[in-house]
């Protein structure tokens, strides 16, 4: 899967696993903001951005639920997921999606790290990042198809031997 950053601020964005409870960055900002004071809303790419590399990539595997993660200064841990942010907090749904299928468009996540009980803070561009795959998942047949081809290969068997039998006597 590959991602895109779109715009950031003094944060740390990468994936959680929660099975394991590891982090893997993708993104993360060596200064709060491009080139003016308190413009807070980074690039990157450029000799003057806060964030070097816009592209990132991640393997992720098979059925374990991941969780986009933002570490900001000063706040704690939010993710994509709601239900692993901190309620009793003020934290909920920090993070819009446009979009839900990387295969299809890449998605755009927009992350927010402050609590939403300081809704004069709340604007969801903390950190963007566009999502996609240049993959085509795996197509794994149909069970019908499965047993129809085991169908028509025991008919050619029995077939076969039929022929063989005719043929001894």
């Amino acid at each position: 899967m590959t991602f895109k950053c779109v715009t950031a601020y003094l944060s740390n964005l990468g994936v959680y696993n929660p099975e394991s409870d590891s982090f893997t960055s993708l993104f993360q900002e060596t200064f709060p903001y491009d080139s003016e004071v308190n413009d807070f809303s980074t690039t990157c790419g450029t000799g003057t951005s806060a964030i070097p590399n816009c592209n990132a990539t991640f393997t992720f595997m098979e059925n374990i639920n991941y969780s986009l993660a933002v570490r900001s200064e000063g706040q704690p841990t939010v993710y994509s997921t709601t239900a692993l942010n901190d309620s009793s907090l003020g934290f909920g749904i920090q993070a819009e999606f446009s979009g839900n299928n990387p295969n299809a468009n890449p998605v755009l996540v927009a992350l927010e790290d402050r609590s939403l009980a300081e809704p004069q803070f709340i604007d969801f561009n903390d950190f963007k990042v566009r999502i996609s795959t240049d993959e085509t998942p795996n197509s794994i047949p149909e069970p019908a198809t499965i047993a129809g081809l085991m169908l028509v290969g025991g008919m050619m068997l029995k077939t076969r031997y039929r022929q063989t039998n005719r043929r001894s006597s």
